[in-house]
């Protein structure tokens, strides 16, 4: 038996550093999960996504951070009537992009920074699926990513919400 599908809503929160700012700011993204149930208690798959988180610099509002996910997780499953609740670990790789821009005049940016860098990347999942029928899930999933950005901690804590599609 798997479950696949899209986690639509994905609120977070993302903590980084780059050479010229701490960055903490809200973030929002989108996603994909394939569970495959091994037994009754057992689970493995592949997870993904993409985030992207706007902040503020010292001379402009328009500074972006995102990143891309992706890799492979393990953990334990139980089925409850019509719930099922899944603990995992998920590791993978993270593409990072981050465009600091450090004076900007209207549209034009007159000092900015690109930096890109790809890592791995590591975070416990908890997801709550509910059965709408005996083919739709509802999840609910809850994930804390670490990974390395520019020789310092990346963290992001985010709630994802989505539909599975149940075989």
């Amino acid at each position: 038996m798997y479950s696949g599908g899209m986690l639509i809503w994905q609120p977070g929160i993302i903590q980084a550093e780059n050479p010229h700012q701490s960055i903490k700011s809200s973030s929002r993204g989108i996603g994909g999960i394939l569970r495959f149930y091994i037994r009754d208690h057992f689970t493995i798959g592949i997870w993904g996504g993409s985030v992207n988180t706007s902040y503020a610099s010292a001379g402009s509002e328009n500074s972006l951070l995102t990143l891309g996910y992706g890799g492979g997780f393990a953990g334990l499953t139980k089925n409850f009537e019509k719930f099922r609740i899944t603990a995992s670990f998920f590791g993978g790789y993270t593409a990072f992009n981050n465009l600091h821009i450090e004076t900007q005049k209207g549209n034009k940016l007159t000092v900015a920074f690109l930096y890109t860098e790809n890592g791995m990347s590591f975070s416990p999942l908890l997801s709550i699926d509910y059965t709408l029928t005996p083919r739709i899930l509802l999840t609910v999933q809850g994930c804390y990513l670490n990974s390395e950005f520019m020789t310092k901690s990346f963290n992001k804590t985010a709630l994802h919400i989505g539909l599975l599609f149940n075989r």
